[in-house]
Formats: C-alpha cells, structure tokens, sequence
C-alpha cells in the first residue's frame, strides 16, 4: 500500500556481495500508474528508468561505483561516497531521512566502521509524486556482468508533520 512520504526515515543493510559487476539497485518511491507491477529498464536503468513519477536513491556500481538521487526513471550523476565503497562486500548500514525537500543519507560500513553522509536538497517529494503517499521500495538490475546484491533489515517510518491549530478562544 502506498505510505506517507512527506517526511521519513529508512533504515537497511546493503551489500554488494561478490563485489563489482553490473548494475546497482534504487531504493524507489513511485506513483507510477502501474503501481506494484511497475517494471523498469534493465542495465544502467537500475531496474527505475521509466518509472514516473518517482524519485529514487541510487546505488551505482559499475563504472563510476557511487549514489545519486534521480527522479522520474533517470539514473546517473553518481558520486563516490567517501571510504564507503557501494561495490565493495562489506555490508553497509544505510539510513535515509527526508524532511523539509532534503534527504540526509548516511553510509556505515559495518566492518570498518567508516561513515560517508551528504544530504541531496531534492525538493517536495509530495509535489514532484503528485500526492504525500507512494509506494516505497527497491528496484535493481545487471546487465553484461552479473552481479548479486541484497538489501535486508529493511525498515520505513513515515513521520507525519504537525500543524498548528487555532482553537478561535480568546482569554
């Protein structure tokens, strides 16, 4: 079912379990009119291109191993994230929190302990999707180079905002 995506934190473990090969995985929030059954292109398409409207976490790693944030089916633009290597074996605990059209991902890397956060400034995530609910989850694809991949531990918290309320009293 759809969840509230106007505000959130997510939490897993991913790991990249042969290190390198092709492609990468998208942690995905989509309105996509296909709903569950939306399928995205294979390869460099990470499983996410031609799903709109959507926003996605990128995990790249072949060729320039690295994250990026997209939205509406495009992949690219990745960037190295620090002393967490993506395409590495070590597992690495990720956490996303979204609030205010910013997204603060941080990377743990469960064996060596280093850590990489940066924060992408993506907007209202509610205003690109079209409504505050989508579907959230994973997408991911190989192309010429197998690979293998996981994501577990998954865990999504929809944090819904507070607004303030007159009550129309006077003292």
């Amino acid at each position: 079912a759809p969840l509230y995506i106007g505000a959130f934190r997510a939490t897993f473990l991913y790991t990249d379990v042969n290190g390198g090969g092709a492609d990468g995985i998208a942690f995905a929030l989509q309105r996509d009119q296909r709903g569950t059954t939306a399928l995205g292109g294979g390869g460099g398409g990470l499983g996410f291109s031609g799903i709109v409207p959507s926003a996605a976490l990128q995990f790249n790693i072949y060729g320039t191993a690295g994250i990026a944030f997209n939205t509406n089916g495009a992949t690219g633009n990745y960037s190295p994230s620090g002393s967490v290597s993506v395409s590495g074996t070590d597992p690495i605990r990720t956490v996303i929190s979204y609030s205010a059209s910013v997204m603060q991902v941080t990377l743990s890397n469960t064996v060596t302990t280093a850590t990489f956060t940066t924060n992408f400034t993506v907007g209202s995530l509610p205003a690109l999707l079209g409504a505050d609910t989508a579907y959230v989850g994973f997408t991911g694809a190989d192309g010429g180079t197998p690979s293998l991949q996981t994501v577990s531990d998954f865990k999504f918290i929809p944090v819904p905002t507070l607004t303030a309320q007159s009550s129309g009293s006077t003292v």
